[in-house]
């Protein structure tokens, strides 16, 4: 009997760069690399490309509105 093996990813976040985040948060996360542009963008096709066909993943947005970062609990869902 071979046992049932499958990834869980228990921390993944999902958000709109840039519309998730304040114009604050931005500057601060650039300023945080040296000044050098910051891009946040992840497509789910390319996580889920790179991925094993038998992972489960754990979602969250962002919660963080005096950092600057906001996400709908809808997008999440979707």
């Amino acid at each position: 009997m071979v046992p049932f093996a499958m990834t869980v990813d228990v921390h993944s976040h999902c958000w709109r760069f840039p519309d998730d985040f304040s114009a604050d948060f931005i500057r601060q996360a650039q300023r945080a690399r040296g000044g050098q542009p910051v891009d946040l963008r992840v497509r789910f096709e390319d996580y889920a490309a790179s991925a094993p066909a038998d992972t489960r993943t754990i979602v969250f947005g962002g919660k963080a509105r005096l950092s600057g970062v906001w996400v709908d609990d809808r997008l999440v869902a979707d």
